[in-house]
């Protein structure tokens, strides 16, 4: 008999037995949660872990928080520039309007287009987490700058083909799929006010968790919310080229 520990999987090998066997494989953790479960002594910090559960592509570094709920961050003070964000996902979409800032966070999107009732596909610049191979809890903070004269957008869900919205805007497919939305001066939401609005699954009513009169700007919000999808986990937003809209940020995102 024979142990291989081979990329963080235990083979089991029999060499001369002609019973039946079972091998048993131990693979890396897919997230906080699990690692502490397998190592419950592990303290806060930077882990290296399986997010896509792929044991045969590159892990990623996160940082966990195990005090908080073993909660596995995403986004933080860490994340400055797009590249960041390539551990998580392709990034190629966001990369040239990317920009951050030390207090409020991270953001991106420029407009092909300026004004108009909605949000529509050629506005909106979306990062999809593709890497991640489940999430069952959010844990997001967003916040904007109030620079801009007009609208401003952020969309935070399940990953939508661009196709479903092509010829409108993001009104319906929101509460089918999002689980927030950060905007500002858009239909149905009167001009000068910043709203965050929470997404729930049919019949439960969408809930306006955050409703800023005069802008607000910098006021964090941070929600936490049960998230399940088949589908990937995706941020849009538009809200730059220069100002025109105000700019959306996600000051911090964790998952479990």
């Amino acid at each position: 008999m024979k142990l291989i520990l081979l990329n963080s999987v235990l083979l089991l090998t029999l060499f001369g037995c002609n019973e039946d066997f079972q091998v048993a494989t131990l693979k890396d953790p897919t997230n906080c949660a699990e690692y502490k479960a397998r190592f419950p002594s592990a303290a806060n910090g930077s882990y290296s872990l399986n997010l896509d559960g792929n044991e045969l592509t590159p892990h990623q570094l996160v940082h966990c928080d195990f005090t908080g709920g073993n909660w596995t961050t995403l986004i933080g003070p860490s994340i400055t520039a797009a590249s960041d964000l390539t551990e998580f996902g392709d990034t190629s979409d966001i990369a040239s309007t990317f920009y951050s800032d030390p207090v409020l966070g991270i953001g991106w999107g420029g407009l092909a287009v300026t004004g108009g009732p909605n949000p529509v596909a050629s506005q909106q610049q979306c990062f999809t987490f593709s890497k991640i191979k489940s999430i069952s809890e959010v844990k997001i903070s967003v916040t904007w700058d109030g620079l801009g004269s007009a609208n401003g957008y952020m969309y935070v869900g399940n990953e939508i083909d661009p196709a479903r919205y092509a010829g409108g805007g993001f009104d319906t497919i929101q509460s089918e799929e999002g689980l927030l939305t950060s905007l500002n001066a858009w239909s149905g939401n009167p001009a000068g006010r910043n709203r965050v609005v929470l997404h729930n699954p049919a019949p439960t009513p969408d809930v306006t968790v955050a409703d800023f009169n005069g802008n607000a700007a910098g006021e964090v919000v941070t929600i936490t919310h049960a998230y399940s999808s088949a589908g990937k986990f995706q941020i849009c937003m538009s809200g730059q080229d220069p100002y025109v809209y105000d700019r959306r940020f996600v000051q911090s995102l964790s998952f479990k």
